[in-house]
């Protein structure tokens, strides 16, 4: 068995076995919030990770993904992406801060603006762990990526417990994201060799462009198809509605993630190290579909 194909076997590994136990930890949170919270206040939640999830598209526009994506990476290339992404992280912040109102407004629901003025501070901590988390899915070190989000959530989880125990109502829900992604940003700070330099370089992002504006435009599309839904609810109708849709919503996307999503994850990095040997990309391409397409055969019974 060469070596690369090991690497791919043990990433695949630890993506699975991660995403089960951060579901597992995730489902059990879950049913002690359902029980301390009202729908509403999931309700809540979901409308401004509505414009979240859109936002964050915009966050490295396919960077992360170039760098995957390229065969010869320097650190200055590194580098620059991480001082793009802090960049624009701080724009997406301030942008959606100052939003609030009109998102509020939108929805007609002024409890709206001081959460999505909360959450706006999720662009600026996601950006500090980018490029680190971009280094490790490329080095197929998926059981570092694994182990810190199994921690971040059991540990933003609890937190978000604890603080509904409290009576922070939808306060907790926003606090455990926010602190879930603080967390990972110290354990993935911790675990990756990484740290950026001084180094900056236009030149190094228009390098990665090329291929990262593709991406990016992917992103948008997938990030518009799959939010819209919850956008036209939360519009529609009132907040329970949309917390009901949101918490079954993600009961259904369950088979997604421990199907595909974990193939596809790990595959990409996998293909962009033997991009250039034609015949073996082809054979292991064509055997990922075979695996996939024989996983969801009976999985979509």
């Amino acid at each position: 068995m060469s070596n690369l194909k090991q690497q791919g076997i043990k990433a695949l590994i630890w993506d699975f076995s991660g995403k089960v136990a951060a579901q597992g930890v995730g489902f059990i949170i879950s049913l002690f919030l359902a029980r301390l919270l009202e729908p509403e206040e999931f309700g809540l939640v979901a409308m401004i990770m509505v414009i979240i999830g859109m936002a964050n598209v915009f966050s490295d526009v396919g960077l992360g993904s170039a760098l995957i994506q390229r065969r010869k990476v320097l650190p200055i290339h590194y580098s620059s992406v991480f001082y793009f992404n802090i960049f624009v992280g701080l724009m997406l912040t301030l942008a959606t801060y100052f939003s609030a109102c009109w998102i509020a407004a939108f929805y007609q629901n002024d409890a709206l603006i001081p959460l999505t003025q909360a959450m706006s501070l999720s662009f600026v901590v996601n950006a500090f762990s980018s490029v680190q988390t971009t280094k490790l899915r490329k080095d197929l070190n998926y059981a570092a990526l694994s182990k810190a989000n199994f921690l971040a959530s059991f540990a933003g989880g609890a937190l978000g417990i604890w603080l509904a125990f409290q009576g922070a109502g939808v306060w907790s829900l926003v606090t455990q994201m926010l602190a879930s992604g603080v967390i990972f940003n110290v354990l993935i700070w911790s675990m990756s060799r990484w740290k950026p330099s001084l180094l900056f370089s236009v030149k190094a992002l228009i390098q990665l462009w090329g291929f990262g504006f593709r991406m990016f435009l992917a992103g948008l599309l997938d990030a518009v198809f799959t939010k819209l839904d919850f956008m036209i609810i939360g519009k529609l109708f009132i907040p329970v509605t949309l917390g009901y849709f949101q918490r079954a919503k993600s009961l259904n996307s369950l088979l997604v993630q421990y199907s595909s999503e974990s193939f596809i994850s790990v595959l990409f990095p996998l293909l962009s190290q033997v991009k250039n040997d034609l015949p073996r990309f082809q054979n292991i391409n064509l055997k990922m579909i075979e695996i996939i397409c024989f996983g969801a055969f009976f999985l979509s019974g």
